[in-house]
């Protein structure tokens, strides 16, 4: 028997994979993408394969490292390659997310199929492949409506079609952005937006924080958030029994997870997306600033098979609720150009309540203004006594921080 766990990380994050080896008794093997193996991840790692975009080459890269120490746990921390672990773990017979779990939240008209056939969330949609098909179900439901791809996540190809002459150029856009060109349609939720975190273990689940989204009305790119989310205790109820009912439903058992939803004028919840990973856009700090529970180790230590629910159940039955706000808010600009000059924003760190502030651009980057999350320029994290006083230094920190940022 091997005096450690073997566990194989697929592709990034690399603060992630920096976490995860802290643990007593843990040694790593790794497969990326060609280029992003650097001499850390080879001096870190067991073993280090680079591999092309073939998920052939990547199972039997890890075959080939499964046959000299046998590899205990998989790990992925991405969705794209949370889809890549579930085929090689498949394939090597290790415990790991299965392929209906995974199919179930990227597949987003799987997804629908699900929560329709539990009776959770019967909001429309459909597989489209042409400006007929679009039409044609939006003839069936009526604008607006929503266009997305099939399997992306973070926004991308995601817009807001309020009449028939928007469908061409959104249709083309989001065909740009989508895999196989696989987009669907949905009938557009009205409603203000959240996302809730939760942790799972052995089908157990564990609310840990709400958030309310500030969005764009177009294209849904979130621009900031307030966590928790400012909810009656009878509504977080009916969210907490309503998401462990989707969770199931999903056939998500571990892990922890985010959900996007909104809550509808009829006060209905109706689901967005769902993810089996640790959220991004500075989530687990603000939750952890607010909160004190760290969802990266959350989700490091349940991947390798180490219990946390009952110590976590314990923790948030003590812990006095409401006392901080956390938020989060990213700088939205108007025009595009190229990012020339930023003058210096270290002091803005020196206002009372603001914990982070980072620039998410380099000098020289071409910018837009933000059509999917990946075109915000810069971020910043408060944290106050009150969701007020939160969402307010933040929105006055980026008023400083926007006058310091030339793009011409």
């Amino acid at each position: 028997m091997k005096p450690f766990k073997h566990i194989l990380i697929i592709g990034g994050l690399r603060f992630m994979h920096n976490e995860l080896r802290k643990r007593a008794n843990v040694r790593t093997s790794l497969i990326w993408t060609k280029g992003k193996i650097n001499e850390q991840d080879i001096s870190s790692n067991i073993h280090v394969c680079s591999c092309s975009d073939s998920i052939d080459e990547w199972i039997t890269a890890a075959k080939t490292i499964n046959s000299n120490c046998t590899i205990d746990y998989i790990i992925a921390f991405t969705d794209e390659d949370i889809v890549k672990a579930g085929q090689i773990a498949s394939e090597l017979g290790v415990d790991y997310y299965t392929q209906n779990t995974i199919n179930n939240v990227n597949d987003k008209i799987m997804m629908r199929k699900v929560l329709r056939k539990y009776n959770l969330d019967d909001t429309k949609s459909a597989e489209v492949s042409s400006y007929d098909d679009i039409v044609s179900f939006s003839n069936e439901v009526g604008f607006p409506i929503i266009i997305k791809p099939r399997s992306k996540f973070g926004s991308i190809g995601v817009q807001k079609i309020s009449s028939t002459e928007e469908i061409i150029p959104a249709y083309l856009r989001c065909k740009s952005e989508s895999e196989e060109s696989h987009i669907i349609v949905e009938e557009m939720i009205e409603g203000e937006e959240h996302s809730v975190e939760y942790y799972s273990e052995n089908g157990i689940h564990q609310m840990i924080a709400t958030s309310y989204y500030f969005s764009d009305p177009i294209n849904r790119v979130e621009y900031g958030y307030l966590q928790d989310a400012i909810l009656s205790r009878s509504m977080i109820e009916k969210i907490d029994t309503f998401m462990k009912s989707v969770l199931t439903a999903l056939e998500i058992n571990d892990g922890v997870t985010h959900t996007e939803f909104f809550i509808t004028p009829e006060k209905n919840v109706r689901i967005v997306e769902t993810h089996i990973r640790v959220a991004g856009d500075y989530t687990p700090e603000a939750v952890y600033s607010s909160k004190g529970v760290d969802l990266n180790k959350l989700s490091i230590s349940n991947s390798i098979g180490i219990p946390q629910m009952a110590g976590l159940q314990r923790y948030l039955a003590s812990f006095r609720s409401n006392e901080k706000w956390s938020c989060v808010r990213f700088l939205k600009h108007t025009v595009s150009g190229t990012l020339t000059h930023v003058e210096e924003i270290d002091d803005l760190l020196k206002i009372k309540g603001v914990e982070q502030i980072t620039l998410l651009k380099t000098l020289g980057s071409q910018v837009r203004p933000p059509e999917n999350s990946r075109d915000r320029l810069a971020v910043v994290r408060t944290l106050a006594d009150t969701p007020e006083l939160a969402v307010n230094i933040a929105n006055e920190t980026l008023k400083i921080l926007q006058l310091r940022i030339t793009i011409s």
